[in-house]
């Protein structure tokens, strides 16, 4: 599966801020739909979670280009299982994510 970064509703936190500002985002950065995965326990957040993007690579520039995996949970809601990757620009990602107003 390839996901589509414009169809993804994610939950930023506030250590997202600068590489949102700055389109810096880089490797092991992790964004989840669910405001509360950043707090919880992570049994409890897993619950409430229905996908997880993990950033893979990133070059930290407006036209640079980002890799980046989805995760969804496992039937259980025990762990995030792989289920797609794909690419943009960090423009276009910033544009994705960033809250709408």
């Amino acid at each position: 599966m390839q996901p589509d970064i414009a169809s993804l509703s994610l939950a930023l936190h506030d250590g997202h801020r600068l590489p949102l500002d700055t389109y810096s985002f880089a490797a092991g950065e992790l964004f989840y739909d669910a405001a509360e995965a950043y707090n919880l326990p992570w049994s409890e957040a897993l619950q409430k979670i229905r996908y997880c993007l993990q950033i893979q690579d990133g070059t930290p520039t407006r036209a640079g280009r980002i890799t980046f995996k989805l995760y969804t949970p496992n039937d259980e809601k025990t762990a995030l299982r792989e289920t797609g990757s794909s690419s943009s620009t960090q423009a276009d990602f910033c544009e994705a994510i960033r809250p709408k107003k």
